[in-house]
């Protein structure tokens, strides 16, 4: 590469996974680029709508979760941007729980909405849930529990099944020893 020449972006061979409407599970082999930034387009074939959760597989034991951001058709195929979630970026262990609770947010129209949760895991900056129903992702949420009630962000909401599995990053205030109520 020569002065004043932008450097070549590096691009790999990867599988994108991802969960039709129907719980059926879905690969198409892309490249994407290397390392994966905070949000990057790609054109695909099929449609992935806003808020889906795809994975990239990199390898067998390299995957990355993505957020679909936005999904615009351009002539016969959909350039669609993804940003990674956050808990690809989590900060510490998860610890596998058994809890119930609520999930509450306000609607885009305005509306309270508010769903009974099974929690699966927590860490120190997060929750694991089960829902029936799914949650916007990047909706502002709070979780009434057993002991504690806290705030969060969505970062993922994924269909499995009849079920929803999302992740929600706490607000920093609050930490897995106030959640599992050892703190009280």
């Amino acid at each position: 590469m020569s002065r004043g020449e932008p450097p070549q972006e590096s691009y790999s061979h990867s599988c994108l996974v991802w969960a039709d409407r129907d719980g059926t599970v879905q690969r198409l082999t892309i490249e994407v680029p290397e390392p994966i930034p905070d949000a990057f387009v790609l054109q695909l074939p099929v449609v992935l709508p806003k808020g889906q959760t795809a994975w990239i597989r990199r390898s067998a034991s390299d995957s990355v979760v993505c957020s679909i951001l936005e999904c615009r058709q351009q002539g016969e195929s959909f350039q669609v941007r993804f940003s990674p979630v956050q808990s690809e970026r989590r900060r510490s262990d998860r610890e596998a729980i058994s809890g119930r609770g609520t999930l509450q947010w306000k609607a885009q129209d305005g509306t309270h909405e508010q769903v009974t949760v099974a929690v699966r895991d927590t860490s120190d900056d997060g929750l694991g849930l089960e829902t029936p129903k799914p949650v916007p992702v990047h909706e502002r949420v709070r979780f009434l529990g057993e002991d504690p009630e806290c705030v969060g962000q969505v970062c993922f909401c994924t269909r499995r099944g009849t079920r929803y599995h999302v992740g929600v990053q706490l607000s920093e205030e609050l930490s897995a020893v106030e959640l599992s109520g050892a703190g009280a």
